[in-house]
């Protein structure tokens, strides 16, 4: 069902901007399209369907990366030559790392409590 409603709401999102979006960037709206819809089902499994997220898991996730995989894909490994691609995806890989590291960083730092606990066992004999 999960399914079902995140293409319902792909399709008929892209349906109704598909003459906005220029045909170089197409691929990617459409995965940001994409990902957002899945982001926010996976919020919705998570608050109303905890057993479900849970049974689930990491699947919910992959159908994102799936899509960020797809969209690499199409924009290099089949137009550009292979050192090209291969350099692509270093540049990408580092550029995701260094990005979630930042916002784990970030996380932490906003999450003060979690940051300093069991800091008082520093102290104790």
């Amino acid at each position: 069902m999960s399914t079902t409603l995140v293409i319902i709401c792909t399709n008929t999102t892209i349906s109704f901007f598909r003459k906005y979006i220029r045909k170089d960037i197409r691929i990617l709206v459409y995965m940001m399209i994409i990902s957002v819809v899945v982001s926010c089902m996976e919020i919705l499994i998570y608050a109303y369907l905890f057993n479900l997220y849970n049974f689930l898991g990491i699947f919910i996730s992959l159908i994102v990366t799936n899509c960020i995989v797809l969209g690499r894909v199409n924009a290099m490994a089949t137009k550009q030559s292979l050192l090209f691609s291969l350099l692509d995806v270093v540049y990408i890989g580092m550029g995701s790392c260094i990005v979630i590291f930042i916002l784990g960083f970030v996380r932490e730092i906003l999450d003060i409590a979690m940051w300093v606990s069991g800091i008082e066992r520093l102290f104790s004999h």
